[in-house]
């Protein structure tokens, strides 16, 4: 890693893309940004160079169930 490039938060951690989390949740990449855009999904940790969403698997299931107990729906 050149000395320029900030940090990773966390090294030895692997944070999934949007597109794994996508898959991971049965849903297209282009709802995934939707829910990311509106809100309803928040990054683990954003990337410095070019501001690219990085997510834990367990920050997704946390949001996802906190989206699902608003609707009422069952977890």
């Amino acid at each position: 890693m050149a000395e320029d490039q900030p940090k990773h938060p966390r090294p030895g951690v692997e944070y999934l893309k949007s597109g794994e989390v996508a898959k991971l949740l049965g849903i297209s990449q282009t709802s995934f940004n939707r829910m990311v855009a509106s809100g309803l999904i928040r990054p683990t940790w954003t990337t410095p160079a070019g501001g690219h969403g990085r997510y834990l698997w367990e920050d997704v299931e946390r949001q996802v169930a906190e989206i699902r107990r608003k609707r009422g729906e069952r977890p």
